[in-house]
């Protein structure tokens, strides 16, 4: 797990499934890093979670379980046609199998 999650906090990519980065939410430093260079701090206590914001409100966070030897991945998307929602839902996955190493 530990593994892992260190080759998704040095991921660089700035797209994700046709969403642009926004910004890359490290819960665990305790800071949000912006596309445009700007940082601030989470004001959370520490874990080891990432949160990925994308642009059109489609986000996804990692972390791992707390009792089981997995990761956990939650994500959304959003498309101004809903006919294209399983479509980009698809593409995340892709992506996010592609990131994983899947």
């Amino acid at each position: 797990m530990q593994e892992i999650m260190a080759k998704v906090r040095e991921c660089d990519k700035t797209s994700f499934a046709g969403y642009s980065l926004v910004s890359k939410g490290d819960y665990k430093l305790g800071s949000i890093k912006y596309i445009c260079g700007k940082t601030e701090s989470t004001n959370l206590p520490k874990s080891d979670v990432l949160k990925f914001c994308l642009s059109d409100n489609a986000p996804f966070v990692v972390r791992p379980s707390g009792t089981e030897p997995k990761l956990k991945i939650y994500t959304s998307v959003s498309a101004s046609d809903p006919t294209l929602l399983d479509e980009k839902t698809k593409e995340m996955k892709k992506e996010l199998e592609e990131l994983f190493g899947l």
